[in-house]
């Protein structure tokens, strides 16, 4: 009985971590090599790939991928939406990816919408803001089903989402702890 509960346990926490990350239909989480295979043949172009992964194009999107150095699994997957240049914009995307992801992934587990002074939203200068640093909105969502979730505006005013396989992660961390 105590075999049967640890099977039935081990399966539960593998589903849960093998099938949580999906990125255009592709799953943030196997082998690099058939991952980027994948990615390839809906179109997107390869424009580097090195011993930490690859970065892709696509339209008008980047994306990086991050693998394992020795299993080469994918353990991260960062996107780059096209660059914006008015605030207006910019929030209006970020609050309907963030509407998403709450609707698929519950609530956030963090986040943050603020302005370092002297500015502020509204203020008519907000892309020098972003640019400059000076403006923190992300949200984030831990341990959802064996992964985690970032979306956020970078400095280079784009929407920038991030897709993390826990188990991939970890493994990561003890394939390379010199980096950690």
């Amino acid at each position: 009985m105590k075999k049967l509960i640890t099977t039935i346990l081990i399966t539960i926490f593998l589903i849960n971590t093998s099938f949580s990350q999906i990125f255009d239909g592709i799953q943030i989480s196997g082998d690099f090599n058939s991952t980027l295979e994948k990615f390839k043949s809906k179109g997107y172009i390869a424009e580097d790939t090195s011993v930490y992964g690859a970065i892709l194009n696509f339209k008008n999107m980047e994306v990086y991928l991050f693998k394992t150095p020795k299993t080469n699994k994918v353990y991260k997957a960062v996107v780059y939406l096209s660059e914006k240049n008015n605030w207006a914009d910019l929030k209006s995307e970020f609050i309907e990816y963030t509407t998403l992801f709450n609707n698929k992934y519950g609530g956030k587990t963090q986040e943050s919408e603020y302005f370092k002074s002297p500015y502020y939203d509204g203020s008519g200068d907000e892309i020098n803001a972003i640019k400059n640093e000076n403006c923190k909105y992300w949200s984030y969502w831990a341990s959802v089903k064996g992964a985690n979730y970032y979306i956020g505006i970078s400095r280079y005013s784009k929407i920038k989402i991030v897709y993390e396989n826990n188990a991939n992660l970890l493994l990561n961390y003890q394939e390379e702890p010199d980096l950690f």
